[in-house]
């Protein structure tokens, strides 16, 4: 599900790059957010409905799975996409990962910045959404 997320996101912003983030997010809903929702409501419903069987361990397996599963799409429609937003918003301003409140030097076009080889802030045009303090890139 956050991959779909990322990715729709990843698609959407090299197709259009002058895109404000707002206008972006919007479609963002508007496309995977959408088939995330359906994805996430088909399978609440299959749990909803295994939770109908006579067996005990189905029944609150299923119960639970289905709530869970409800959660997951509350949470991942809202909680993650403004952590989405406020990570876009940290990258276009050129600031660092964990300690956001620092902007980072001028100059980051040609590639993050690193102390001891470990990368420490997103380029300023490059899209990340995981943190990139192990090296990991997003």
């Amino acid at each position: 599900v956050i991959y779909i997320m990322v990715k729709g996101y990843d698609v959407i912003i090299q197709r259009e790059p002058w895109l404000p983030i707002p206008v972006a997010f919007r479609k963002l809903m508007s496309t995977a957010g959408l088939s995330v929702q359906v994805s996430l409501l088909a399978s609440c419903v299959a749990f909803s409905l295994g939770s109908t069987d006579r067996l005990n361990s189905v029944k609150w397996f299923s119960a639970f799975a289905a709530l869970n599963t409800l959660m997951i799409m509350v949470l991942m429609m809202t909680l993650f996409v403004a952590c989405m937003v406020l990570t876009e918003r940290r990258i276009k301003t050129g600031r660092f990962d964990v300690f956001c409140c620092w902007k980072a030097d001028k100059g980051l076009e040609d590639g993050p910045t690193t102390v001891c080889a470990i990368p420490v802030a997103a380029p300023v045009n490059h899209v990340t959404i995981a943190p990139t303090a192990m090296g990991f890139d997003g």
